[in-house]
């Protein structure tokens, strides 16, 4: 009798922890404000600092010091969720740049966080292997995932070959206050060198909106004005 009430109180433990719903990657959440991040980081062991602009904050040398950079000047440049680099800075956006973060033992080394209008709305940790899907895994349960293949042709030292590319998204929460992903990706590059590339994103989906390519959003515009003119 003993053993299974232990039985039945471990799975309504397990089932419980299973159905915790991600919001973020430790004290880093969708929703706090800009103050409240800074303060947390600097329990944590953090400077505040600030870097010359969104390119150099990107591409900080590693190092084993723990900072949170913030972008001060865009110099006409910002990124979108794609990874993709945007012509301007859209208002009420503010970046910031973690350095070394540690969690469940892994070391992240910089990795972006965006607030829009002082709300923590955009989180993106790239090439992390699949160290951090695992752990993901074990604290959420498994995520959905879809599969997406595609035909591509490439070429080295002129002979040109067909290869298949593989994408998997998994959905750790998907809902209308938060999406989480991690997508894995095996591509290939123009000479056919294999590429493993990962990315964990997590987001308000409302603010992600603003995050499209001003590019693509000035399109999207221009059609739903040639369509209000018919």
């Amino acid at each position: 009798m003993k053993t299974k009430i232990l039985f039945l109180s471990l799975l309504v433990t397990v089932g419980a922890y299973a159905q915790e719903k991600i919001n973020g990657i430790g004290v880093l959440k969708v929703g706090m404000t800009v103050e409240e991040m800074k303060t947390e980081m600097q329990k944590k062991g953090f400077t505040i600092n600030t870097c010359s602009n969104f390119a150099t904050c990107l591409g900080m040398p590693f190092s084993k010091n723990k900072v949170v950079n913030e972008v001060k000047n865009y110099s006409k440049i910002s990124t979108n969720i794609s990874g993709k680099y945007a012509p301007v800075k859209t208002e009420g956006i503010t970046d910031f740049f973690v350095q070394n973060y540690e969690i469940a033992g892994i070391t992240m080394p910089n990795f972006l966080v965006r607030f829009y209008h002082d709300k923590l709305a955009y989180i993106e940790i790239k090439n992390m292997g699949s160290k951090l899907k695992d752990k993901l895994t074990l604290k959420y349960g498994e995520p959905e995932t879809e599969k997406e293949t595609k035909q591509i042709e490439c070429s080295y030292i002129n002979k040109k070959s067909e290869k298949e590319e593989i994408k998997y998204t998994s959905y750790f929460r998907n809902d209308e206050d938060v999406v989480a992903v991690y997508t894995t990706w095996f591509h290939y590059n123009k000479m056919c060198q294999p590429i493993d590339s990962q990315s964990f994103i997590i987001y308000n989906p409302t603010a992600y909106e603003v995050f499209k390519d001003p590019q693509q959003q000035r399109n999207e515009e221009t059609e739903k004005d040639d369509l209000d003119e018919l």
